[in-house]
């Protein structure tokens, strides 16, 4: 998964309570509903993520998808 993905959905369920609500409940639809395209390696990721926390699920995404550079948040 890029960067910019991981950063377009962290914003947008940070931005947007029902988006996070949705996301949770139906990843998968509610990422592909927002024009979201992950390989079935991303899918299955984002779905063992989302019964986190959201602070929790950020930080999982970014601990596996984020550049070298952005490993210290």
């Amino acid at each position: 998964m890029s960067w910019k993905i991981i950063n377009q959905i962290i914003c947008l369920a940070y931005a947007n309570e029902e988006f996070w609500q949705a996301l949770q409940a139906n990843p998968l639809p509610t990422l592909q509903a927002e024009g979201f395209q992950l390989s079935p390696e991303e899918q299955e990721t984002v779905q063992s993520l989302v019964a986190l926390s959201f602070n929790d699920f950020c930080q999982a995404l970014i601990d596996r998808y984020a550049p070298p550079s952005h490993s210290d948040f």
